[in-house]
């Protein structure tokens, strides 16, 4: 083979190579990808879990607000006796939400 011919069976050679190394590349970088989406998911899934969270124990809170509420109304009720006249379903209409 003449000198030519080699350099020109090398640099295909050469370029098969790169051609192989930058598909591992694609695939790596696929690869990474899939996992980070993956890990937002992952990650996702707690946050949704904790703002479930959030909701319920602001609507518990709300509960406890007029249960407390209603329990200062009894008290108070108890310690008046004209207001032992109303009865509970109106003093339950009476506190705010």
């Amino acid at each position: 083979m003449d000198r030519e011919a080699e350099v020109m069976d090398r640099t295909a050679k050469v370029m098969d190579r790169t051609v192989e190394v930058v598909d591992r590349i694609i695939k790596a970088t696929e690869g990474a990808a899939r996992t980070t989406e993956r890990i937002v998911e992952a990650t996702e899934r707690p946050i949704r879990a904790t703002e479930r969270i959030i909701k319920a124990t602001e609507r518990i809170a709300g509960t406890t607000e007029r249960t407390v509420k209603a329990t200062e109304r009894t008290l108070d009720a108890t310690k008046s006796p004209r207001k032992l006249t109303e009865s509970p379903a109106k003093q339950m209409k009476d506190i705010p939400e």
